[in-house]
């Protein structure tokens, strides 16, 4: 649990159970239903800048729906801007010399890991980039704001109500189209 989290919980009256013994200073949520209203929220400012990108409907919530019975739009590559391009394969290049140095270590020192975290951010805000839905998909379907395995930030799954044919080529839009997070060899991918 980051020191954000527990300070944004203890703000709006949140509690956090600690554990005494626990030599990183852990503890766990007491009120999941005030976690989850503080992540629908933060999900909901999310989906109205989604609306905004020309999405029919976004509709944020906590978990993806599997069973919502409609069809699902995938986004499509395309190429990064050269500015672009280079900032990830520099971040991507900073990101591995770290990874050769501290790949090993069981405990990283927290501003490597705080790095590793920016490093990983940048990355996956950079790759994203790559890949856009279409503008005629997005005017006629909705958009899943849901958050990601990491709780980090939310993904964007596009769906529509009929079993129509792909749509044609005719614009795109950016959107968030991956959700999980990178994989290290120093540890496990999923920091919350």
């Amino acid at each position: 649990m980051s020191d954000d989290s527990s300070r944004l919980i203890t703000e709006v009256g949140g509690v956090i159970q600690r554990d005494l013994l626990a030599e990183d200073g852990g503890g766990y949520f007491q009120d999941a239903a005030l976690l989850d209203r503080l992540a629908l929220e933060r999900l909901e400012k999310i989906a109205k800048d989604v609306r905004v990108e020309g999405w029919k409907w976004a509709q944020a919530i906590i978990d993806f729906p599997h069973a919502h019975g409609l069809h699902r739009y995938y986004p499509e590559p395309v190429a990064l801007l050269p500015e672009d391009r280079e900032r990830l394969d520099a971040v991507q290049a900073e990101f591995d010399a770290l990874n050769e140095q501290y790949g090993g270590t069981d405990e990283l020192p927290d501003e490597i890991d705080a790095k590793f975290g920016k490093l990983e951010a940048e990355i996956e805000r950079l790759s994203e980039r790559q890949y856009t839905y279409q503008q005629e998909a997005a005017a006629r379907s909705g958009a899943f704001v849901v958050l990601k395995r990491s709780a980090r930030c939310a993904a964007k799954t596009a769906a529509t109500a009929g079993m129509s044919s792909r749509p044609s080529p005719s614009g795109s839009m950016s959107a968030i189209a991956k959700s999980g997070s990178r994989d290290r060899r120093y540890g496990s991918s999923g920091r919350s």
